[in-house]
């Protein structure tokens, strides 16, 4: 999508947005931090403040809107920038490098990427980097796609299964229109990290209910270990005796996972509602015995 397409779909929902609007990508790894944007975690950017004295760059001023691209110029978000002030390299808060949401989130860590990215940046254009060298710290707002919704639903459940603290979970909202899920877990085990994957667009009419989905394969997911453990002591990998054994395991997995997150939504969800879009788009048994010859 371009960024004059993503605008205008953000211009439908808020009219009052006007026609003005900068397209731009994060200058360090375009398509990370662009997807952190989007998914609400990072909100603030930082830049050398030369190149404003330099008039290189308009200043930011709070109130503008931004349309945030990848590293192929296609449109990711839109944000809306709400503060605006410049500090010393070496004053910028551990607040502004919390919310800058890269690495741990750590000022040190914030010091150590951004001394190695401003030394390359300054360095190429004749300039040297020093600790006390301006930069301008931008505060943002995501506005478009809203995923207030869906971070605050997926706080919720994180806290209702018990997954925090133990676990440190990431939502991450996936625009890859080839990726045919609507949601999935990328696990390390561990170091006891996760990464819950949803759909920006979901095929699902109820996103609440794919949450608590796959965060309940999070939750039964040293089951899941040890059940595996114990078909490959039993089974050789390859066999079709291990396969059955397989495919019997996480069709019960699936199942005791759907059953339960069908029980915690009608107990807590905001939303009980189940979603049939997969039972809808199923051929019904007329279909799937058509043709078959009559018994009569």
């Amino acid at each position: 999508m371009t960024h004059q397409e993503l605008w205008a779909a953000y211009r439908a929902v808020d009219p009052d947005a006007g026609e003005d609007y900068e397209a731009w990508s994060f200058g360090d790894d375009p398509d990370t931090l662009a997807a952190s944007t989007r998914n609400g975690i990072k909100t603030a950017t930082a830049s050398a403040g030369i190149w404003y004295e330099m008039g290189e760059e308009p200043m930011p001023r709070a109130g503008e809107y931004s349309v945030i691209l990848d590293s192929r110029d296609q449109a990711v978000c839109v944000i809306r920038t709400t503060r605006v002030y410049t500090v010393p390299f070496d004053q910028v808060s551990a607040r502004h490098a919390w919310r800058e949401g890269e690495g741990d989130r750590s000022l040190a860590h914030w010091r150590r990427v951004h001394e190695a990215f401003f030394r390359a940046e300054l360095g190429q254009a004749g300039l040297e980097f020093s600790l006390d060298m301006p930069v301008v710290c931008e505060e943002f707002e995501l506005v478009y796609p809203d995923t207030g919704g869906v971070q605050a639903l997926f706080e919720k459940w994180c806290g209702k299964l018990r997954l925090v603290p133990d676990w440190d979970v990431r939502l991450e909202l996936v625009s890859d229109p080839n990726w045919r899920k609507t949601g999935d877990l990328k696990v390390d085990c561990d170091d006891k990290k996760a990464i819950l994957m949803l759909a920006a667009d979901p095929k699902q009419e109820n996103l609440e209910e794919v949450i608590v989905h796959e965060l309940m394969h999070l939750k039964l997911y040293p089951l899941d270990q040890v059940t595996e453990s114990l078909i490959l002591s039993q089974f050789e990998e390859g066999t079709p005796a291990c396969a059955f054994a397989y495919r019997q395991f996480f069709l019960a997995l699936e199942q005791t996972v759907e059953e339960l997150t069908k029980c915690w939504l009608l107990e807590f969800g905001e939303d009980k509602q189940l979603s049939f879009g997969r039972c809808e788009r199923q051929r019904s048994f007329t279909e799937l015995y058509d043709g078959l010859k009559d018994l009569e």
